[in-house]
């Protein structure tokens, strides 16, 4: 792929990510997966599109309406919009039976601890359905099927050694991904503001069939009855996913140092909101690990630190499928090792001590 196909790979992704998440706008949805599939056969967008697009990640930053302008920029790129759709009407969300999962693993935690890189080991085991970047709630498989990019279990074990953040933009494979396209039209639990800043609210049921429909279609495109969740988010929601999925729930909570996961938080740009409070990046990080913890009380939860699974996968993944009850005589261990930085506290933090005090006891 040369520079220029590279240089709109990113922008491609990103794009798609908030419009799946933040609008109904199916040309849209269109025109950004039509897009992504004509760059991997080295077909960079012209100049006015990449206009389009970069007005798109503009206004996630400003917190504004994300329009992108699909029936210009289909026209002007020779997109057929009509033929596009005619190519999702199987993959459609509501043509198929659906099918419950008797097992569902919900991967919870803080942000920037860790839950995108035991998702994706997870995922390599080549046991579990899982929702990935391409995935939509609209179309839930269609970009799977096409089989454009290859999936993440297909490549070698070091690709682990890379930055999970970077593989999620990666044009040339398909990682699994938060799905919060789905998961925040199943289960609000946020409003959001702008760019990386979000006000956390109760989280309630809204429509737990389009969650379902997404796990059915997941499981038939992998062939399996088991399926893999991943979002910081469904810390908050774990209540419902319980209501949800019933006794095939099984949540896996995994944490991380405070001081580093703190930081990381800052440094990412992630800011919440607590009752029309803005938090500190410390207080965040403490909200959603003792969310996550407080499941403990009515949910089967089993706790692992980040710190663990980087220096020894094979025996934390081991205990992990010892209590979902999941056969692990082929287990497929990462050959590379994630970067992972650990910050001691510069003088101890109360509310991070008190917090690594309670969280991520023995089961």
């Amino acid at each position: 792929m040369n520079s220029e196909c590279l240089g709109a790979a990113e922008t491609i992704a990103l794009c798609r990510t908030r419009l799946f998440r933040f609008t109904d706008d199916l040309d849209a949805y269109i025109v950004v997966e039509a897009l992504a599939a004509r760059l991997r056969s080295g077909q960079a967008p012209r100049p006015s599109t990449m206009n389009a697009l970069h007005g798109v990640l503009q206004a996630w930053q400003r917190g504004q309406p994300l329009e992108l302008g699909a029936p210009a920029v289909a026209l002007e790129e020779g997109i057929d919009l009509e033929a596009e759709w005619r190519r999702r009407r199987s993959h459609r969300k509501s043509q198929r039976p659906r099918r419950l999962p008797a097992l569902a693993v919900i991967i919870v935690g803080a942000p920037r601890s860790g839950t995108s890189h035991l998702h994706h080991l997870l995922a390599y085991q080549r046991r579990f359905a899982w929702l990935g970047g391409s995935s939509c709630w609209a179309w839930p498989t269609y970009a799977l099927a096409s089989g454009d990019a290859p999936l993440l279990p297909g490549l070698p074990s070091d690709v682990f050694a890379l930055d999970s953040k970077r593989l999620r933009i990666d044009p040339s494979i398909v990682v699994p991904s938060e799905a919060e396209d789905v998961m925040a039209r199943a289960i609000p639990t946020y409003d959001h503001l702008r760019a990386h800043q979000y006000e956390v609210h109760t989280a309630h049921i809204q429509s737990a069939e389009l969650l379902l429909d997404s796990v059915s279609h997941h499981m038939d495109h992998f062939k399996t009855n088991r399926v893999i969740l991943k979002s910081p988010f469904n810390s908050f929601r774990i209540r419902q996913l319980e209501e949800i999925f019933g006794g095939a729930a099984r949540f896996v909570h995994i944490h991380r140092d405070g001081y580093t996961a703190s930081r990381s938080i800052s440094e990412n740009g992630f800011s919440y909101a607590f009752a029309g409070r803005r938090v500190s990046s410390t207080e965040s990080w403490a909200r959603f690990a003792l969310a996550a913890e407080a499941g403990r009380e009515h949910a089967q939860i089993h706790a692992l630190r980040l710190e663990d699974l980087v220096e020894d996968p094979a025996t934390c993944l081991r205990d992990l499928f010892a209590w979902l009850e999941v056969d692990d005589a082929t287990l497929r261990l990462p050959a590379g090792r994630p970067p992972l930085r650990v910050n001691g506290p510069k003088a101890p933090h109360p509310l991070i001590e008190e917090v690594h005090r309670l969280v991520g006891r023995d089961d």
